[in-house]
């Protein structure tokens, strides 16, 4: 059985009871517009309930789990740019597959995808109602983007490709190379506005994966 690697921050981002996907952002205007309501919110990844976390001091600090326990997005060497953007990416993918087809959606976290021999780590793993994973890419300086669509592929996962807007790659340029092997637009996280788009989904109908195609990208993202 797979546990979450927890640390000591709260959430950004929780469940409303009517099955999308909020920030701590949209619940505040919530609030000043209809008053104090009792929210019966939860923890998008592992469903315990949430409530209004007693520390404001941060821009994820919104949310902890009412039990106590500690939540499910802290990753120990995920920097607080990169956990945001997981979340926000979290709140995306949840409330466009739930607008769009209405049916349960089981998410998560730092999860693998493959077998021991070969496998990724995904920043976020949508394992129902379809099998989608998301990335999203900060500071890290080779994508291997080709070697992980393969196990992905190989694996029946498709994929978003986010890229967050003040990290180390040029989106614009990085999406241009790609265009090279796939007519896809990558998708964008701007710290700025907070908000989210996913661009296209990745599939092994749209993007070849060969060792042929992976020489005609440049060695950062192949």
């Amino acid at each position: 059985m797979e546990t979450h690697n927890c640390g000591d921050e709260s959430m950004f981002i929780a469940k409303h009871t009517n099955n999308t996907v909020v920030t701590g952002v949209d619940w505040e205007n919530h609030v000043k517009k209809n008053g104090a309501v009792n929210p019966r919110l939860s923890c998008p990844i592992c469903a315990k309930p949430v409530e209004r976390s007693g520390s404001v001091n941060h821009v994820v600090n919104y949310f902890s789990h009412a039990d106590g326990t500690l939540d499910c997005f802290a990753i120990e060497s995920a920097s607080d740019s990169h956990r945001l953007g997981v979340e926000l990416t979290v709140k995306a993918l949840y409330n466009r597959v739930r607008e769009i087809f209405g049916l349960p959606i089981e998410i998560d976290v730092e999860r693998r995808v493959g077998d021991q021999s070969n496998f990724v780590i995904a920043d976020i793993r949508m394992s129902s109602p379809f099998q989608i994973v998301a990335e999203v890419y900060y500071k890290k300086v080779y994508l291997e983007l080709v070697r992980r669509l393969q196990t992905l592929f190989a694996n029946n996962y498709q994929a978003f490709i986010i890229f967050h807007t003040e990290g180390r790659h040029d989106v614009e340029q990085v999406e241009q190379e790609i265009q090279r092997i796939a007519p896809l637009q990558v998708g964008r996280f701007d710290p700025d506005s907070l908000e989210v788009s996913l661009g296209d989904l990745f599939s092994r109908e749209h993007v070849p994966v060969s060792p042929a195609v992976r020489d005609l990208l440049p060695i950062h993202i192949r």
